[in-house]
């Protein structure tokens, strides 16, 4: 009979450790999921203001101007690339070549 109850209290403890572990994963899962839908929507917002006036055939300084224009952060890397809110911008010249999306 103890080793009975032993066993009902061992499996009691193992199964709360793994429901408080479940319920502890789903708080950190939501967590994640609402930086990252706060993110996108940054990066949307930063995406509609300047993709309204921009196009491919615009030139890096015309991009400078309308991102200051949104009040958006720009940060310009020697690699040719101008990064503007959390979108980056691929210069071939004075000419985008490529627009994406980081984290």
């Amino acid at each position: 009979m103890r080793k009975l109850l032993i066993i009902g209290l061992i499996a009691s403890v193992a199964l709360n450790a793994v429901l408080l572990y479940r319920v502890l994963n789903l708080g950190v899962a939501a967590t994640y999921g609402e930086d990252e839908s706060t993110f996108r929507t940054k990066q949307i917002t930063a995406a509609e203001s300047l993709l309204l006036g921009f196009s491919k055939s615009s030139s890096r300084e015309d991009l400078l101007e309308l991102a200051k224009a949104h009040n958006l952060e720009v940060v310009e890397k020697g690699d040719g690339h101008i990064y503007v809110g959390n979108i980056s911008f691929a210069f071939s010249g004075n000419r985008v070549s490529a627009v994406s999306f980081y984290e």
